[in-house]
């Protein structure tokens, strides 16, 4: 059931860059007013999965209570530690997605980032400024080699 779900995290990940890729390129070729047909984008999204084939190596979900962030004002942030699954030959880059936030009010103002990326893991710092206030973020990653 873990690797069931693990593979839907990867392939939601793919999905992710694809669209993402396929956004630069479609906005690509309506700034320089050229056409594009189904089949070149299709040749695109194949060429995107063929690239990430492999590369995507480990997949994972953190909760980051909002203990600084979700009370006061200003500047402030929350600090999650990621251990790795397997030691890397050299750090991995990393992709952040948030997943969910749960915040006081719609004024949210966040920035979401990997830190300290090592062979055996990284930390996501999540900070938030002004009034805003965050009690829980949910944070979705993926290494790439």
């Amino acid at each position: 059931m873990n690797n069931a779900l693990n593979m839907i995290v990867v392939i939601q990940w793919l999905l992710i860059i694809v669209a993402l890729v396929l956004g630069a390129v479609a906005l690509s070729m309506t700034t320089n007013a050229t056409t594009t047909t189904t089949q070149e984008m299709k040749t695109v999204q194949e060429e995107v999965f063929e690239s990430m084939k492999g590369r995507i190596i480990e997949t994972g979900q953190a909760i980051i209570p909002g203990t600084n962030v979700g009370t006061g004002s200003g500047d402030r942030s929350d600090v999650k530690e990621v251990v790795f699954t397997k030691i890397y030959k050299e750090p991995p880059r990393i992709i952040l997605s948030v997943a969910q936030i749960d915040a006081a009010t719609s004024n949210i103002r966040y920035v979401v980032v990997p830190e300290e990326v090592t062979t055996t893991g990284f930390k996501i710092r999540v900070k938030t400024w002004g009034n805003s206030q965050m009690w829980t973020t949910i944070v979705q990653w993926a290494t790439v080699t």
